[in-house]
C-alpha cells in the first residue's frame, strides 16, 4: 500500500494532479450532480494553486483506490485542517480502504486535529476512525465532525471563488474529463 501527498510543490505534473483530482470525485457522482462536482473540483484545484490544500492518494499495486482532499488550517490558533473529500473507488468500497486512508491521514496530519462535514450515513464510518459529532449546526443534510484538536480549532482555509474563477476551473474540469476519456479511464456519461 502506498500513501502519497499530492500538490504542485512535489514535482507532480499539473495534468497528473488534475487527473487524480478528477478521479477522486467520481465516487461522488451518485450523490451529487455534475455542477456540484465541478464546484468540488474548482475549490480543490484553487486550493492546490494557492498552496492551501493537498490531495492524498492511497494506491495498491499502482492502482489508485482511495482519495482525500484536505484544506489547510487557518494560521491562527483556531485553525485545524479540514477534510473536504474522502472517497474510495466504487469497486473497492466496503473493503477497508477508507479506514486505511483515514489511519494514514491521522498518522501524517492528525496532531493538528481535523474538521469535516459529512452526510448522516457516513457518521458511523468517521466515528469508527475517532471523529466526534460537533455541536455546530450546518443544514439538514450535512453534519460537522471533529478529530482531536479540531473540536476547539474550527477555522480552515477555503478558497473564495467568484464566477470568473469557476468559469476558468470549469474549462480545466472539461479538459480533464476529455483527457481521461481519451485515455480510457472514464466513459462518456460517467461524469
Amino acid at each position: 500500500m502506498e500513501f502519497n501527498e499530492i500538490d504542485f510543490n512535489n514535482g507532480v505534473p499539473q495534468e497528473t494532479v488534475e487527473d487524480l483530482l478528477f478521479l477522486s470525485l467520481l465516487p461522488l457522482a451518485s450523490e451529487y450532480d455534475e455542477e456540484r462536482i465541478q464546484v468540488f473540483f474548482s475549490e480543490c484545484l484553487a486550493a492546490l494553486e494557492l498552496g492551501i490544500g493537498k490531495l492524498y492518494v492511497l494506491s495498491e499495486r499502482n492502482k489508485h483506490i482511495a482519495y482525500s482532499f484536505i484544506f489547510d488550517g487557518d494560521d491562527s490558533e483556531e485553525g485545524a485542517p479540514h477534510i473536504h473529500i474522502v472517497t474510495v473507488h466504487k469497486s473497492k468500497q466496503r473493503s477497508g480502504y477508507g479506514g486505511t486512508l483515514m489511519r494514514e491521514l491521522i498518522r501524517s496530519r492528525g496532531k493538528e486535529g481535523f474538521t469535516l462535514e459529512c452526510k448522516e450515513r457516513t457518521i458511523p464510518f468517521f466515528e469508527s476512525n475517532g471523529f466526534s459529532l460537533s455541536q455546530v449546526e450546518l443544514d439538514n443534510i450535512h453534519f460537522a465532525m471533529t478529530y482531536g484538536l479540531g473540536s476547539s480549532r474550527p477555522r480552515f482555509k477555503r478558497p473564495s471563488l467568484d464566477d470568473s474563477a469557476y468559469n476558468r476551473y470549469s474549462i480545466f474540469y472539461k479538459r480533464t474529463a476529455h483527457r481521461l476519456q481519451e485515455k480510457g479511464f472514464i466513459r462518456l456519461g460517467s461524469v
